[in-house]
Order: C-alpha cells, then structure tokens, then sequence
C-alpha cells in the first residue's frame, strides 16, 4: 500500500481489514514523503525515483491535492505474465484477490463515513 500523510489513516484501515480477511495478504504500508499538490508533483520531478511511487491512476489525485491510496503486489516485477496474453484467469489467486477486495470495501465504506475527510 502506497499513501501519503494525507491517506495514512486510511492505509491504516485497509492493512487492518486485509489482515483480518486473511493472513496470506501482508499489509506492508509505505509512505511518499512527498506532499499532494503541485510541490508533491515538483519533489518527484527533482528526484526522480521519488516520482515512480506516483506512476500508478492515483498519481493524478495526489498532484490535485485529493488523498488517495495505490494498491500494488508488485505484480509487474514478479509476474512473468503480467499485461502480457498469458495474463489470463488460472494465472490469478482468488483467495488472496477476494481478500484485498474485501479489505478494499472495507475501507471504501470508512472513508465515506461523516467525518473521513482524509
């Protein structure tokens, strides 16, 4: 899980609720020191491997300034067929994908709760 300071709090709730929807999902957080917003932006253009923790569909709320969080397994080093045309269904995990969605849901519901406003 990839957040900023402005999303640790929900970071902190999906690692809890995809621990409690199972054990083979580890809820690794890491935070971009960078801020959201254009000086977020700049930072990562000033040092380049800091920009890589933004390359991902939530990068573009985070340059707007809106909190958001990357979920990753790191698929694309790991997976041979990742994007690829072997990238098909008995390639997948569903326990562990059943897993994340429902620590997803979990935390989607919290967040927009009254009073989330990270």
């Amino acid at each position: 899980m990839v957040h900023r300071r402005s999303s640790a709090a929900a970071a902190e709730v999906w690692k809890r609720a995809a621990a409690a929807a199972s054990p083979a999902v580890p809820g690794l957080l890491l935070r971009d020191p960078r801020p959201d917003g254009l000086l977020g932006l700049l930072a990562g253009l000033a040092v380049p491997p800091a920009k890589h923790l933004g390359r991902s569909d939530h990068g573009a709320f985070w340059n707007r300034g809106i909190p958001a969080l990357m979920l990753t397994v790191t698929a694309n080093f790991r997976n041979p067929h990742y994007h690829r045309s072997t990238d098909l269904p008995g390639t997948l995990d569903y326990e562990r994908l059943a897993a994340v969605t429902e620590a997803t849901a979990t935390t989607a519901a919290w967040w927009a709760e009254a009073g989330h406003t990270e």
